[in-house]
């Protein structure tokens, strides 16, 4: 049918109702299955090879060189548009790169690209062979090629993709045949090794130091050694080695942080150590105050962590899983309650005591061992934090007594970003503007992962509804724009993400909009924008 023949014939069966009309279209059919059917109704066989090859790339988010697909497929550049433009003008779309003169090409979308791989390599082995046919053919000298194989040989995808480990072996032993002493290849390989059901930590800790000798600054792969580590220590069969492997494994994470981390992985490290040996010590000894030891060091570790990246999903779980631990175990809740009482000055035994109240929808004697810690301890700067953030969810908390504690939970300069954040948020919200936007330039400038300081959060409510805001676009464009919020006239960056798709490419300059205001580590941000009714 034709364009508009398509428009009558949904709109008179579908009327407006999107998910009828796909339904309609597609008689039904699973997406993967239209995919499917889409890719084997190509008809040129080498149209369809080429399309797999630019699927299996761009579902790890790579786009494909021309000069590749020239070497993989055996197709002069002079036959690209007749071999590749005809038969997938709908489905492979191109994009030059002006700095090596060189196309690229792409799916539609990398889930799109996913489908593909996995409805077309349904076998290990057919997987396998286009994994070796394209890292033998990859110039790593190219930016997107070196790209391409450093996704191609990601550990973790590999032992998603392939059951046989010896297949996975032999791919990295392709690639190193290709490139030679290549550090991150090293260092990926070892990462199988101790990833693998069978792997061998010996190989992996050969990997490893000879990563590391060829680059000894790559902070990733010191990482990498201290995880070794940590997973020989658990492997070991007597109490003296496994000690002397804990010992190394926390060196080198104390090291990576006093050098500047921007990942949370050292402090995850940390806090796997300490939950081991805090589990090996409820089980064998009935010392409370040698757990009570245990569990200041692990809590002080988790508070770090927690102000430095707030939303890393590894200290996330590291903490659910500590607090799981003290809660299954009695001796470690005895141990808790009877330090506190002992030493009301302790911020990290209130902190622990503190949060498995709270997790026992104890909230009242969650907050009272806050407050009578800080009794004895006003200027702790992690306990005033948990105070704060806990009358936060209180609707009936004074703002007053929560920009208090929020003010004395962090100095200027400190990593204790997240505290920074809330304060910075709530002298917004108070209308104080010129402290505020101080307090988000100090955030912005900090040494912080760059997806943490995007993230928006604390999105501005009235009990549990959100409340949404008038204002008026001032600047668009193709990804991001300003507005100006009505009565207060104060000004909102917001970014096309930040709002359904399908609304943002309808926005335009001097529109009237409704929107919800959020913050992130740069300062509030207009989120959700919808047209004014």
């Amino acid at each position: 049918m034709t364009q508009e023949q398509q428009t009558d014939s949904l709109s008179k069966k579908a009327g407006r109702q999107l998910l009828v009309a796909l339904h309609e279209a597609t008689l039904g059919k699973p997406f993967s299955d239209i995919i499917f059917d889409e890719y084997r109704s190509i008809k040129s066989p080498e149209a369809q090879a080429l399309y797999l090859t630019v699927c299996i790339l761009h579902r790890l988010g790579v786009h494909t060189r021309a000069g590749l697909i020239s070497r993989v497929h055996g197709i002069p550049f002079n036959l690209f548009k007749e071999k590749l433009f005809k038969p997938l003008e709908f489905v492979v779309f191109t994009s030059k790169d002006d700095l090596i003169k060189d196309y690229y090409y792409r799916s539609r979308h990398s889930h799109i690209a996913e489908m593909v791989f996995e409805r077309v390599l349904v076998g290990q082995q057919n997987r396998f062979d286009e994994y070796v046919r394209l890292i033998n053919n990859l110039d790593i000298d190219y930016r997107s090629d070196r790209e391409a194989f450093k996704g191609l040989l990601n550990a973790k995808q590999l032992l998603n993709l392939f059951r046989d480990p010896q297949m996975t072996r032999h791919l990295y032993a392709v690639a190193n045949e290709r490139v030679k002493n290549d550090p991150s290849l090293l260092q990926q390989e070892a990462i199988f090794e101790m990833s693998s059901p069978d792997g061998k930590l010996e190989r992996a800790t050969t990997l490893l130091e000879t990563a590391h000798n060829l680059a000894p600054y790559n902070k990733a792969i010191a990482h990498s050694l201290s995880v070794l580590a940590l997973n020989k220590a658990n492997r070991s069969g007597t109490e003296l080695e496994k000690n002397k492997l804990r010992k190394e494994s926390k060196d080198i994470a104390y090291q990576l942080i006093s050098q500047g981390t921007i990942t949370s992985h050292p402090y995850h490290t940390l806090i796997r150590i300490s939950l081991d040996e805090l589990s090996d010590l409820v089980d064998q000894v009935d010392d409370l105050a040698i757990i009570e030891r245990k569990i200041k060091e692990t809590e002080e570790f988790i508070s770090k962590a927690v102000q430095a990246f707030p939303d890393s999903s590894f200290i996330l779980d590291a903490e659910a899983k500590y607090s799981e631990l003290v809660r299954k175990h009695p001796k470690a809740i005895q141990s808790l309650e009877k330090a506190f009482r002992a030493n009301k000055r302790s911020s990290y035994i209130a902190s622990r005591l503190s949060k498995i109240y709270e997790n026992d929808d104890k909230t009242d004697k969650a907050i009272d061992v806050l407050r009578q810690c800080l009794d004895c301890n006003p200027s702790d700067k992690y306990l005033n934090y948990r105070l704060a953030v806990m009358l936060m969810k209180l609707p009936e908390a004074k703002s007053s007594e929560i920009k208090h504690h929020l003010r004395r939970s962090f100095t200027q300069g400190d990593s204790n970003y997240a505290a920074q954040f809330w304060y910075a948020r709530l002298l917004y919200l108070e209308g104080e503007f010129s402290d505020a936007i101080e307090q988000f330039k100090i955030l912005s400038d900090a040494k912080i992962d760059i997806r943490i300081k995007k993230e928006p959060r604390g999105i501005v409510t009235a009990g549990k509804e959100t409340i949404r805001f008038s204002g008026v676009i001032t600047h668009l464009e193709s990804t991001y724009g300003f507005l100006v919020r009505d009565g207060i006239n104060d000004r909102f960056f917001t970014y096309f993400s930040f709002s359904d798709k399908s609304v943002w490419t309808s926005l335009k300059t001097q529109d009237r909009v409704t929107f919800n205001i959020g913050f992130n580590y740069r300062g509030p941000v207009a989120l959700n924008i919808k047209p004014e009714s």
